[in-house]
């Protein structure tokens, strides 16, 4: 009886361990989520200078498990959430300080090109506007002159009417 009894409150134990241990591991990858935007590479939690690589063993360490906990057959489950997430995390950020140096000066770039393009086409709408404006002033003088229009009235005006 007593085996019985110490041997459920061992799995109990173990199930509590289990959970909270899923639980860190959960809590860890929120945690690297936000490191990711914030920085927008992976480094070291305390450092920002220090880059790291992102991967399994990375966060099991960070969430204080050992390196065999996700390769146990009661967390395989767990371990291919992490691993999609790893996956996602490659694919959406960029988990390396150069990669996300180079993206931050290719997105500058970006931004510095397309701000140089609309320039250099508001600067040829300007001059079009322009040369449209004296266009349309040179046809008026025409007309004028054409029609024999002067600032004297011409024509006949009944008054009675």
């Amino acid at each position: 009886m007593n085996d019985e009894v110490a041997a459920t409150k061992l799995a109990q134990y173990h199930q509590e361990r289990s959970k909270e241990a899923r639980e860190r591991l959960l809590t860890v990858l929120r945690q690297i989520e936000k490191e990711l935007v914030q920085h927008g590479f992976y480094c070291s939690p305390g450092s920002p200078d220090h880059p790291r690589r992102l991967s399994l063993a990375e966060v099991q360490r960070r969430a204080g498990l050992g390196s065999s906990f996700l390769r146990n057959p009661r967390h395989h489950d767990l371990r291919e959430i992490v691993q999609d997430w790893l996956l996602v995390q490659q694919r959406d950020f960029l988990t390396s300080k150069k990669l996300g140096q180079e993206k931050k000066r290719d997105k500058i770039s970006f931004y510095e090109d397309a701000l140089a393009k609309a320039s250099s086409e508001a600067q040829a709408w300007l001059i079009e506007k322009n040369r449209l404006k004296n266009e349309v002033a040179e046809l008026k003088k025409r007309l004028e002159i054409a029609s024999g229009r002067t600032n004297v009235v011409t024509g006949n005006f009944d008054v009675n009417n």
